[in-house]
């Protein structure tokens, strides 16, 4: 019995940590993750970050091009802001980023109200953007039109921000982090950027990233490109969740095996002690079907048993290590019974498999056992 509550609690942890890593694969981050190339320490290009990103939307192959201060996934900073017309005791921390025109383009994100920054609007050099989280940390249904306030160096310092476009919230931090609420401000064509975000067109990826490395070389020199493609690095923030669903599955496949041997060790024991009964039965007309209903039942019981004590164990586990996630699957009845009925299988084929030679003895044979 210890053995499979072991092993169905490994089993369970083991069709958990799939489904929450297909979830955190397949849920809608708020952005378009796919053909992205990102290259990192773009601030090697200096002042010339406008050229190179013109340079590169001469290819056919690129979509469109965007610097920005940070990405999804990594770099953002915390900076404290309050709502025009308030005092500065309302201020809250916000996630704040700076990025240029082609920022929302790039990424496939959407407004969920007035504009993004855009060359047609000149004082856009001094507005933000922000995600629909800061409207809710500062309980305003609608803040385009209104001004954000950040602090100087004195009260009376403070810069007036207005707020001119509010992105629809997107999942710019790990799925083990809720969404932040973020402002995003204007960063000038040619001002240096930590990261230029490269859309490009599905396939003909190497003649594509040579292009852009050999781009790059004519505007940064003999500074080493640093990029990647921004599907891959938000995998990355998995990594140590992935490495858990390895050492649960070896550990669950490890387990039933242990549980299998002192299973089969046990049935022999059992049909063993029980020849001559088996035998007596045969001869007064039970059929294979019943001996073997008679030997399996008894270990059927047990495994159920098991199935008892450990989904209360699993779900106990299992929801405290989703709790590390601000998204995560809900722990449905299907996940116990598809564990609990993987071991009841399992246990089943290893003892009919010994006792199946028992009920299909020479009743003969039987009945001169000792």
């Amino acid at each position: 019995v210890f053995q499979f509550v072991v092993s169905i609690v490994l089993f369970v942890g083991t069709f958990v940590i799939y489904s929450q890593l297909g979830y955190i694969q397949d849920k809608n981050l708020g952005f378009d993750k796919e053909q992205v190339i990102v290259i990192k320490r773009a601030y090697d290009l200096g002042t010339k970050t406008g050229e190179f990103k013109h340079a590169l939307l001469t290819s056919s192959k690129i979509v469109s091009v965007s610097g920005s201060t940070a990405i999804p996934g990594d770099q953002n900073s915390d900076r404290g802001y309050w709502v025009g017309g308030t005092s500065i005791q309302h201020m809250q921390d916000l996630r704040e980023m700076w990025a240029d025109y082609d920022f929302l383009q790039t990424y496939g994100m959407s407004l969920a109200g007035g504009r993004y920054f855009s060359t047609e609007h000149a004082a856009d050099s001094g507005a933000v953007v922000v995600n629909q989280q800061v409207e809710r940390v500062f309980g305003i249904r609608d803040l385009v039109g209104r001004n954000l306030m950040a602090p100087g160096q004195t009260e009376s310092q403070a810069e007036t921000l207005p707020v001119v476009g509010v992105v629809s919230n997107f999942n710019f931090e790990s799925l083990h982090q809720a969404i932040r609420p973020l402002v995003i401000r204007y960063l000038a064509p040619n001002s240096p950027a930590q990261f230029i975000s490269v859309r490009v067109k599905p396939g003909s990826y190497p003649s594509t990233i040579s292009f852009i490395e050999d781009t790059w070389r004519k505007y940064a020199g003999n500074e080493a490109i640093d990029y990647a493609f921004l599907d891959q690095d938000l995998a990355r923030l998995y990594i140590a969740d992935r490495r858990t669903s390895e050492i649960a599955t070896s550990f669950s496949v490890l387990a039933i095996f242990v549980a299998c041997l002192g299973l089969l060790g046990l049935a022999a024991f059992v049909t063993e002690r029980r020849t001559k009964e088996i035998g007596i039965r045969k001869v007064l007309g039970a059929s294979i079907p019943e001996i073997l209903s008679l030997l399996t039942s008894e270990f059927a019981k047990w495994v159920l048993l098991a199935n008892a004590i450990a989904w209360p164990v699993a779900y106990f586990v299992m929801n405290r290590w989703l709790q590390n996630f601000a998204y995560r699957v809900n722990l449905g009845v299907w996940i116990f019974v598809l564990a609990g009925s993987a071991a009841m299988v399992i246990a089943l084929v290893t003892v009919v498999s010994h006792t199946l030679r028992a009920a299909t003895a020479n009743p003969v044979e039987a009945l001169r056992y000792e």
